[in-house]
This record gives structure tokens, sequence and C-alpha cells, in this order.
């Protein structure tokens, strides 16, 4: 794997860089903390080749207000977000330990109802937080339910990636017609 050159960097007079967390079709994350208060944190950089794209931009940033307005304990929480003075745009979350339900269900044949149900209420309330706000997450999928690890190793089901919610009301459609958004295998019919 290629050397990061942003790792170490500090973004926005605020946040550094320490590690790679995971990389998408959008942009890259980072594990880092807040300078000032030490916090550990997330940080979200838009890839620079979707610097340019008004659209991609405005979806970025969309899903940071869509997310924010949740304020919901089983929804990532956003700190921050904006763009560094080299232009790179960030969304900055809360860093969360622990792991993906889909690493969870790679390791087992089946789970347990009783174990599904604790993971997976929480994470239904906070999918109807949303619907409260008009607010749809059009890609609920393991990968996008986190057991962070909570208060004495309490596990936390964690909802993440709204980068393809829509907001119901008062927003003008970002999809294009014919473009599919989302985990086809995990879309309802």
């Amino acid at each position: 794997m290629a050397t990061d050159d942003r790792l170490g960097r500090i973004i926005a007079d605020r946040y550094q860089l320490d590690r790679v967390i995971g990389r998408g079709g959008m942009g890259v994350v980072y594990g880092g903390q807040h300078t000032w208060t030490e916090r550990p944190v997330a940080v979200k950089l838009l890839h620079s080749a979707f610097a340019d794209d008004p659209t991609l931009l405005k979806r970025f940033f969309r899903e940071a207000k869509l997310t924010a307005k949740l304020r919901h304990p089983n929804v990532v929480e956003i700190l921050d977000m904006g763009e560094d003075e080299d232009g790179s745009s960030f969304i900055v979350l809360e860093l969360l330990e622990g792991r993906s339900l889909k690493a969870i269900l790679d390791g087992v044949s089946r789970l347990d109802v009783g174990r599904a149900f604790e993971i997976l209420y929480p994470v239904m309330d906070a999918l109807a937080a949303a619907h409260d706000l008009g607010i749809v997450h059009r890609d609920v999928k393991p990968d996008n339910v986190f057991l962070a690890q909570g208060f004495r190793g309490s596990e936390v089901p964690k909802l993440l990636d709204f980068g393809v919610a829509k907001a119901l009301e008062g927003t003008t459609m970002m999809t294009a017609a014919g473009t599919t958004l989302g985990t086809p295998l995990y879309m309802a019919p």
C-alpha cells in the first residue's frame, strides 16, 4: 500500500491525521485528534478529484448536515465540517472503536435472535428519529451499522454513513434519473 502523504498533517488548524481508518469511493477516513482538546476524532476527507464537482461537494456536505440534525445516541455524531486552506473538504465525526455488524456476521454462521434484537432495535430507533425529521437513509446494511465500545465495556449500536440519504422535504433532487444510490443487495424492492 502506498504511503499516505496526509498522515501527520493538521486539517483546518485543529485536526491532526494519525492513521487511515477506511477508504471509500468518495474519500478517505482518518483517525486523529483535535489538537487543542486532544479528543479522538475521525476525519472524512473528500477525494481531491471531486473538489471541482459542485454536485458531489453539495452531497458531501449535505451528509454532514443531515446527520448533525439527528442528534441521536445511535447515530454517529458530526462534530465539524468545512474546507482546509488547500481546498480539501472534510467532515469531522466522533471516533468509534469497535466493529461493524458485517464483521460480526462474517464471524458467525447465524446470529442469535436476542443478539440481533439488541443490535437492531436501537438502529430502528435511530431510523425512526431520522424519518421523524424527513430523512431517509437509503443505505442501511451491515457495513453501516457499527457496534461502538461504550461506557464500561457496553456496546452501542451506531448507524453510519448518511452519504446517500434523502431529505424528503425542502430540498431538490440530487439523484439523476436512472441513477442508483445505495447497495442493491440491501435495498427495498
